[in-house]
């Protein structure tokens, strides 16, 4: 743009100081054809008139009278040109004319008399001004229209300098999965905008770890479902052994029962993961839920998991407007909180209770170790919400659904 802008200014330059010399030109002989007509010479003595005027200036002149009886005085090597346009000013079709040919610039004036003033001046010491001029211009613009370039290259390097940086980290995480951030410079909007994707890189980064902190914790929850599937499976297959000793009817039915709540419990895990890998993003319904059905439902898989533990279970009938599933995932938190740091036989209390009008709380209370009772609390009024947070651990999606 820059370069462009040079390269205009010196062709404007160049046109209009040409104007002006030929301008010039012109107004010379106007200005000397003037002073030969006002000084009446060109009738007392035409001949000495033209050639003072030939010698005293770098003007070619001629007097035409009627007749064509002619007085001219040209310089050196030169001709007046005598064409068309002049014929026609002698012969009174026209008052005057003026033109460019042969190098010189030509003026014909029609007397008073009848008679026919030629002047013409030679254009070479306007065009050699003009030549000089051209090279002027052609070499400052020459040289303006390269310090333009080398000025815009070095802003151009400047400002997309953290264009590249940035860039170029898209192009590492692409490459190598490495979310470091990026040096910030300045306060402009590229400075922005490397903030901005600075903080997608945190979240990038916060989200990778949170899925890999998922499938660890995934696996340790996994693990006791599957040791005792695989535990009473291998009982069954080796009670059916041929030669070995037959299990009573009642010990069968029931291994065959445990075996089918521990493929259950691994569906409801499974789900329970799918729907946390989701995350805010799986369509959550809300409805009418009973608080009660809740609790007894989660209890049933909590007792499959821990039956050597009892649940001292009061409730009031509440419902709360909200995700049944979540609400389910929710419970299970706490009541898996509560039996995993319970001792054997010992109790589990589960409670309950209405508040006020528009609030109920539900305790869950265990007799583990002091530093690790949950002890949790969840008051609910009548929609969901989240649980204040107990002293244990929570298993690996626990927490997250009760934020949800």
């Amino acid at each position: 743009m820059v370069a462009m802008v040079v390269v205009l200014m010196a062709v404007a330059s160049y046109l209009l100081v040409s104007t002006a010399l030929y301008r010039d030109v012109d107004k010379q002989l106007n200005d000397r054809a003037n002073l030969l007509i006002g000084s009446g010479l060109l009738s007392v003595d035409p001949r000495r008139a033209i050639e003072g005027t030939a010698y005293s200036a770098d003007v070619n002149a001629k007097l035409i009278f009627p007749g064509l009886i002619t007085f001219s005085a040209t310089q050196q090597g030169q001709t007046i040109p005598y064409g068309t346009p002049e014929q026609a000013v002698t012969r009174g079709d026209l008052q005057q004319s003026l033109r460019t040919v042969n190098h010189q610039r030509v003026l014909a004036l029609r007397l008073d008399n009848g008679s026919t003033l030629i002047m013409a001046k030679s254009l070479d010491p306007t065009d050699t001004v003009l030549r000089r001029l051209g090279w002027v211009l052609l070499i400052v613009g020459g040289v303006g229209v390269a310090v333009a370039a080398a000025a815009g290259a070095m802003v151009a390097g400047t400002g997309l300098r953290p264009v590249a940086r940035l860039t170029d980290a898209a192009e590492r995480v692409a490459r190598t999965d490495d979310l470091r951030p990026i040096a910030v410079t300045g306060s402009d909007e590229l400075a922005r905008l490397t903030i901005s994707f600075n903080t997608m890189l945190r979240a990038l980064a916060e989200s990778r770890d949170r899925q890999a902190r998922l499938v660890t914790d995934a696996g340790h929850e996994l693990r006791t479902p599957l040791t005792s599937l695989r535990t009473n499976t291998e009982l069954l297959m080796a009670a059916m052994q041929p030669g070995a000793p037959r299990l009573p009817d009642e010990e069968m039915q029931a291994l065959q029962q445990d075996v089918i709540a521990q493929i259950e419990e691994l569906s409801t895990l499974v789900g329970d993961l799918v729907d946390l890998a989701r995350g805010d993003g799986a369509d959550i319904v809300h409805e009418p839920v009973d608080m009660v059905e809740v609790v007894e439902g989660t209890l049933e898989r909590v007792r499959r998991r821990r039956n050597d533990i009892e649940f001292d279970v009061v409730m009031q009938p509440w419902q709360v407007y909200g995700d049944a599933a979540g609400l389910s995932r929710a419970v299970l938190n706490l009541l898996d909180n509560a039996a995993k740091w319970s001792p054997s036989g010992t109790a589990v209390s589960v409670r309950l209770a209405q508040v006020d009008a528009a609030h109920a709380e539900l305790v869950i209370s265990d007799h583990g170790p002091e530093s690790r009772r949950p002890n949790a609390t969840w008051s609910s009024s009548g929609s969901t919400g989240p649980p204040r947070r107990g002293e244990c651990p929570a298993p690996a999606w626990g927490w997250p659904s009760l934020s949800r």
